[in-house]
């Protein structure tokens, strides 16, 4: 479709455009789609919200929600955040939620939120959360996260729907505040997300969390010796996790007792299937997929994405920060495009690595990765701003409410490539400036 066109008609309530966006989304290209949910979302969102910025570069104006204020501690942001916001109702989690970070000395750091500070907290949140010492997730060979099966309960005392239902709605919120988190999602994850999902994909998806599982399946399914000789029952072995001894699980009632034969073996195969990606993380998967349901608003806007669009759609763009295109959507002021100070700052952010361009991204916007749909939609732009006072000492600080990069001015490219790094790399919180 004229992608253009099309979107105009559907901003203009037209009923037909609608009802072909939910039949056909993939007639749309990706960024056209995401660009009409992310429309909808800001809509939602500055109903409730506000649309006023509390002071910096870019200004106020408008009224600003006030939110809910939350004090947490760096070293320990999960267990702040579910003491303080898992008994809340979800619709606070459409709302505001202030920061208010405590240092090791127990005082709170000087940073006033005015979104900044909660994208931070989001990534450092999520990188808690997902850890492998958390024991909240497990991985795919491949790399990609799904919910621990065997996980129980036990961060302050909440059981594993409700940590799973926090985790959900800290993705939806992450979604809903169009802020990408560094996470990889088993596909068969993503596509649990989606309303049009059918059960009959299921034995396709297990290659995306168990290859060696599937590849055996397959054997089975087009193996035309007996299959008796095979010795296999409607039962599967689930190992033991964390110290866990290994137990024998029945698919159907008395399965150990079950021969698999020729006859039946379609069954024993979706079974399996079943057990793995849906039955055993059936809690864990279902209050997740609530969580994030209750903040972002139902699950309509996720029968317009793919799983592999949902995965950009949470984590951003997984590639290397482009450097011409981010040069090419920034903002400066105090400096001019054409400055000394610009072309040393650009000539040193060409030789970061990867690692170290991501780590200069997270620094001024908090977020690790580009955003979906590139520079040009950040908001507020991308900023370097010169910063005051003449000593080439100071290190680069910024202002993540607003992506602004404070820049001294220095006297060589050698000085401000130690300053920025030194800079970026401190972990220094707020109390940096």
């Amino acid at each position: 479709l004229n992608t253009s066109s099309f979107l105009d008609s559907l901003r203009a309530g037209d009923s037909v455009s609608f009802s072909l966006l939910q039949a056909l989304p993939y007639a749309i290209d990706f960024p056209g789609r995401l660009r009409l949910m992310r429309g909808e979302m800001d809509r939602e969102r500055e109903a409730i919200q506000g649309t006023g910025y509390d002071g910096g570069l870019w200004g106020g104006g408008g009224w600003r929600s006030k939110g809910i204020a939350i004090r947490v501690r760096r070293g320990n942001v999960l267990g702040d955040s579910l003491r303080q916001l898992l008994p809340l109702p979800p619709s606070i989690w459409r709302d505001r939620i202030l920061i208010r970070y405590v240092n090791d000395f127990g005082e709170e750091e000087k940073g006033i939120d005015s979104g900044g500070l909660f994208k931070d907290y989001l990534v450092a949140l999520s990188e808690q959360i997902f850890s492998a010492a958390a024991g909240l997730f497990c991985t795919t060979d491949d790399m990609c996260i799904y919910p621990n099966p065997q996980y129980k309960g036990g961060e302050v005392g909440s059981n594993a729907e409700d940590i799973f239902m926090f985790i959900g709605r800290v993705v939806g919120k992450a979604i809903f505040e169009n802020i990408s988190l560094p996470l990889s999602f088993a596909y068969f994850l993503l596509s649990f997300l989606t309303p049009k999902y059918h059960y009959t994909h299921l034995i396709n998806e297990l290659r995306s969390l168990d290859k060696e599982l599937h590849k055996n399946l397959m054997f089975l399914k087009y193996y035309e010796g007996d299959v008796g000789d095979l010795g296999l029952t409607f039962s599967v072995t689930e190992e033991g996790l964390f110290g866990r001894p290994s137990r024998d699980l029945d698919l159907i009632p008395g399965g150990r007792s079950v021969e698999v034969t020729a006859q039946n073996k379609h069954r024993y195969i979706n079974l399996v299937a079943k057990y793995y990606l849906h039955d055993r993380i059936r809690i864990q998967g279902g209050a997740f997929f609530k969580g994030v349901y209750e903040v972002v608003g139902g699950r309509g806007y996720f029968g317009w994405f793919s799983p592999p669009e949902l995965q950009v759609l949470i984590s951003g763009v997984q590639k290397e920060v482009d450097i011409e295109e981010l040069k090419q959507y920034t903002r400066y002021a105090g400096y001019l495009p054409l400055d000394g100070q610009i072309s040393r700052f650009w000539s040193v952010v060409s030789t970061f690595t990867a690692q170290e361009k991501s780590l200069l991204l997270q620094f001024v916007t908090a977020c690790p990765r580009p955003p979906p749909l590139g520079f040009s939609a950040l908001h507020p732009p991308f900023t370097v701003q010169k910063a005051e006072g003449g000593d080439e000492g100071r290190l680069p600080t910024s202002s993540t409410c607003f992506n602004i990069l404070k820049l001294p001015a220095y006297s060589s490219q050698k000085i401000m490539r130690e300053k920025i790094l030194q800079a970026i790399t401190s972990k220094a919180g707020f109390d940096l400036s």
